[in-house]
């Protein structure tokens, strides 16, 4: 499991991104690179360095992929404990996803 090593908030972004370009078409690595941006905005960066990229990379999809197919005039709920075999990354944490307006 690959770590992600922070050096701070842009290295984390930097280094999302590149994965993001690795795995991604190029038509899409912009839009999701700047939704994680504002996704990871506020989130404690102390996490991300104990989580594996690959993790931090699925869970961002995972995240962007909920938002799809969401209608505003109705809230949509996820709750999940992200397991590998079943969603392509794992976390210690239940997952827990709120959309609304």
């Amino acid at each position: 499991m690959q770590h992600v090593a922070i050096e701070g908030k842009e290295d984390f972004l930097a280094q999302l991104k590149e994965q993001l370009a690795k795995r991604l078409p190029q038509d899409k690595v912009q839009r999701i690179a700047a939704f994680a941006e504002d996704l990871y905005a506020s989130a404690p960066f102390e996490e991300a360095a104990e989580r594996g990229l690959d993790d931090i990379y699925g869970a961002t999809l995972s995240a962007w992929h909920f938002m799809q197919t969401h209608d505003p005039r109705d809230a949509k709920v996820r709750v999940f404990n992200a397991d590998f075999e079943e969603h392509g990354w794992q976390s210690p944490h239940t997952v827990v996803a709120v959309l609304h307006e």
